[in-house]
């Protein structure tokens, strides 16, 4: 399969020509990538790279009953096959994930960006429709999974963008999917999304219930327990059903310097002038969390949000002193999975299954709290 930085040259070229740029396409061949958006039709298959064929192509089979959406931006090799059901990339494809992913009846997306200045433009949305999907086409995958955050458009032509991407999609392929990452909660957001509009032209929406004390001037938890039915509630009110929601929780936590002047176990988030929030308070993936623990140190957990949480010390440098560190595990993590089961939700997914240390037990216990607080149907 093609590598996909040189599809994505090619599918820049299409872009171009529909938001008016000048940049000269190169003549088709199916001899010589790109093989997409050069001049002329011609849109190339390359040369399968799977034992099998028939793997190259996408899933032709009904979406699981039980969603289990696992992004990642790493290394694949670790992931659990036999638990999940569609494997994110934020990042290129790898052609052997695809092999890999397809032999086992995992489906395999990846991110698809998009500029929102170009929103209102019909000619653009419709070129990067057609690219998105000959990316699809030409690395073998199974869809998309659209992260467009902090749009302040109108909501039109946004739901418009999505309608007619999922048109050429099912038209393509009546089992592909396509998602959108939108907040926790849609409250704030009707503006600008319609988000039971985008629910009818999308198989499901991820709702990132993560990163919710973002500005927060006391260290807090990331994914709360109770915004989960909270979330779900608003969705439905906006006219999204619980079957349409697969709600991401998260696989990291916050590292929150602890103001001076506070005195243990409170812990306020002061940034220094010339800093900014973030950077200052930072994210941390889940092994990275399990080396700040202090030896010996047993985590407190919040019975209010669910999360566990410990301080730690930093010797040295602009942020030395106490530290509040606040994140999820496999306990905290099975409550929460059989939370969204019980609210009725079409599955979870999480950011990002490449964080724990799969040299360690971390991973299999990660993966293992998604099967008991949320198994199969």
């Amino acid at each position: 399969m093609a590598n996909l930085a040189v599809v994505a040259l090619a599918l820049a070229l299409v872009f171009s020509a529909a938001t008016g740029t000048t940049q000269r396409r190169p003549q088709c061949s199916c001899n010589q990538l790109p093989p997409v958006g050069c001049a002329g039709t011609l849109v190339c298959v390359p040369k399968c790279s799977c034992s099998d064929a028939a793997l190259c192509q996408p899933l032709s089979t009904p979406p699981p009953k039980r969603e289990v959406f696992a992004f990642f931006t790493g290394n694949w090799s670790n992931l659990d096959f036999a638990t999940m059901t569609t494997a994110a990339a934020f990042r290129a494809i790898d052609p052997q994930l695809v092999c890999h992913a397809h032999s086992l009846g995992v489906r395999v997306v990846r991110s698809a960006p998009f500029d929102v200045t170009q929103i209102t433009n019909a000619t653009a949305r419709v070129a990067w429709v057609a690219s998105s999907l000959a990316s699809v086409k030409v690395s073998g995958i199974d869809g998309l999974n659209l992260d467009i955050e902090g749009y302040k458009g109108q909501p039109a032509p946004l739901t418009a963008l999505v309608t007619e991407l999922y048109i050429a999609m099912k038209a393509w392929n009546a089992h592909s999917q396509l998602s959108f990452d939108l907040s926790w909660s849609p409250d704030g957001q009707s503006a600008h999304y319609d988000h039971a509009a985008l629910s009818k032209v999308l198989d499901f929406i991820v709702p990132m219930d993560y990163d919710e004390p973002w500005n927060t001037k006391v260290a807090a938890a990331n994914s709360p327990i109770g915004n989960l039915a909270k979330g779900v509630a608003q969705y439905i009110k906006a006219g999204v059903p619980a079957e349409k929601l697969v709600i991401g929780l998260p696989w990291y936590g916050w590292d929150y310097p602890c103001d001076k002047g506070t005195p243990a176990p409170g812990c306020a988030v002061v940034v220094p002038e010339g800093q900014k929030w973030l950077g200052w308070a930072t994210q941390v993936g889940y092994a990275n969390v399990m080396k700040r623990l202090p030896a010996g140190a047993k985590p407190t957990t919040d019975a209010a949000s669910d999360t566990k949480h410990f301080d730690y010390k930093v010797p040295t440098g602009k942020a030395k002193g106490r530290h509040s560190v606040w994140y999820d595990d496999p306990e905290t993590l099975l409550r929460k999975y059989a939370e969204c089961k019980k609210l009725g939700t079409h599955g979870v997914a999480f950011w990002t299954a490449d964080m724990p240390d799969y040299a360690t037990n971390e991973g299999t216990q990660m993966w293992a709290a998604v099967d008991r607080g949320f198994p199969d149907l």
